[in-house]
């Protein structure tokens, strides 16, 4: 007679095929764990060569990098970055970033990390580094933002382009062309003199007003390739610091009615009209008055070619201190784009009507010898105003004068 197991008690056989079965799950789940395990160990040892990799080009590049943390302190820098810098790599750890540049370009330094971190790459303005033992070295500095996992900005890495060379190249691409415009501009004004004496020889033999206007429009272009001319070398002078002022004291209300007066022919020409204001007392500047003819001459000018056919006003006021030449036109007006750049060298904004760029530059460079200021207000579809400011020709200067 078979012995009967207690009640609750487990059958041994149903136990032994469970165990079976888990040490078979427990199996299968062990291979898979052994390979994730190959995969991680092969996906580690990709993660570290590639690691190095990115070290050593980081580490060995020929571009100055230096990573920082949010509080601007330096915690990584390659070999180049030493190098600009002329400091070694373990005194430079843990200062500031901004003791890289010099004092001068630091507050505009900071401003930059700071728009790096709040906004990502960002590119900025030349700055120059300081250099240990040696002359301050100018950068064009690129930055990026390394962010966390949740996205927050962790580090930053900053590129130290030198400029140098450019800048040297640059320079002497200058020089080279100022010396062929100064070399042009002479060999041209013999020809033109002779073209504006031909022209005044034959005025005094002609009859028919057909002819003198032919003569006047032969004599309207010789004149216009005297002011390029005059530009052209006006801009080397500037440029370089070469101009020369040949200083007098004069009323500028006769020289403001004299230019008007020289362009009479090319504002009818235009279509347009002038309309002279000129305050009812001198206006005493102490300067050299060819070259601020020349300041009112290439704002009519400017005036003509930039709001042909529309009304151009020109005024002379001012007070005790101050003396003021207002030209102003109803011309189409200037972008909001363009207006900060109007005075750049060859800068002829969007609506290009002509002329080299170069009239407003040289109104700003000759201004400015003469300790004067000069500025535009423009709205477009309203024209645009220019104002100039020279200093007034007080008592004590014309009693030396």
């Amino acid at each position: 007679m078979t012995a009967r197991r207690p009640r609750g008690t487990p059958d041994p056989i149903a136990l032994l095929h469970a165990l079976e079965v888990h040490q078979t799950e427990l199996e299968a789940q062990n291979a898979e764990l052994a390979a994730a395990n190959v995969a991680l160990v092969a996906s580690n040892g990709a993660l570290v060569i590639a690691r190095d990799r990115f070290r050593a080009l980081y580490e060995w590049a020929p571009i100055p990098y230096v990573t920082i943390d949010a509080a601007r302190t330096i915690v990584d820098l390659n070999h180049a970055a030493t190098l600009i810098a002329g400091v070694p790599r373990d005194q430079l750890l843990g200062r500031a970033v901004e003791e890289l540049v010099i004092e001068a370009d630091r507050a505009r330094f900071g401003g930059f990390v700071d728009a790096v971190f709040a906004g990502g790459p960002v590119r900025a303005d030349d700055v120059a580094v300081r250099r240990v033992g040696g002359d301050p070295v100018d950068v064009q500095i690129d930055g990026v933002v390394v962010r966390d996992p949740a996205g927050g900005a962790q580090h930053c890495v900053l590129a130290f382009v030198d400029v140098t060379a450019r800048r040297l190249a640059e320079s002497a691409r200058r020089v080279a062309q100022e010396e062929v415009l100064a070399v042009v501009s002479h060999d041209l004004r013999g020809p033109i003199n002779a073209i504006g004496l031909a022209c005044e020889a034959l005025a005094s033999h002609l009859g028919p007003e057909a002819e003198r206007g032919y003569v006047a429009a032969i004599e309207r272009s010789a004149a216009r390739c005297e002011r390029l001319i005059r530009d052209l070398l006006g801009r080397a002078q500037i440029e370089h610091g070469a101009l020369e002022l040949q200083v007098a004291t004069f009323d500028l209300r006769e020289l403001v009615r004299q230019a008007c007066a020289d362009h009479a022919p090319a504002v009818a020409a235009a279509g347009s009209t002038l309309a002279l204001a000129l305050a009812p007392t001198p206006r005493m500047v102490i300067g050299d008055r060819d070259r601020l003819h020349q300041v009112v001459s290439n704002l009519i000018g400017n005036a003509l070619i930039h709001a042909r056919g529309a009304a151009i006003a020109v005024a002379v006021g001012g007070d005790a201190a101050t003396v003021e030449l207002i030209v102003s036109d109803a011309g189409p007006g200037i972008a909001p784009d363009d207006l900060p750049r109007v005075f750049e060298w060859f800068r002829q904004g969007r609506r290009r009507r002509g002329g080299t760029g170069l009239g407003l530059a040289i109104v700003k460079g000759l201004v400015l010898a003469h300790q004067g200021t000069v500025e535009v207000d423009s709205e477009l579809g309203h024209g645009a105003r220019f104002v100039v400011r020279l200093p007034s020709a007080g008592p004590d200067e014309l009693t030396r004068a």
